[in-house]
């Protein structure tokens, strides 16, 4: 335990490694705000599983998400829900891609205000 922990197991601020706890952490397993890598939790995630706000990668859920299967308010990729998502069967308001449900979808079997159903 400390603020600029390397390793394992490491809990503190600045920590690098596997299942570290802290602020601006990175690798497997982290939980805090800057973590990067799989698995993450916390503000500015990068990877795969990852939740909070700014989540880059697969089964993201937040604000600003990019990937596969994300959840939030501008995420991009397959399966995606919310406001303005990007991709293969979205829905919400402003949805592009294949099977969205929204208000301004386009593409096929899309449903809304401006939705085009194209089947």
């Amino acid at each position: 335990m400390g603020v600029a922990n390397t390793g394992v197991v490491n809990i503190s601020v600045a920590n690098t490694g596997v299942v570290n706890i802290g602020v601006a952490n990175t690798g497997v397993v982290n939980i805090g705000v800057a973590n990067t890598s799989v698995a993450n939790t916390g503000v500015v995630n990068i990877g795969v599983a990852n939740t909070s706000v700014a989540n880059t990668g697969v089964v993201n859920i937040g604000v600003a998400n990019t990937g596969v299967v994300n959840i939030g308010v501008a995420n991009t990729s397959v399966a995606n829900t919310s406001v303005v998502n990007i991709g293969v069967a979205n829905t919400s308001v402003a949805n592009t891609g294949v099977v969205n449900i929204g208000v301004t979808n386009t593409s096929v079997a899309n449903t809304g205000v401006c939705g085009s159903i194209t089947k």
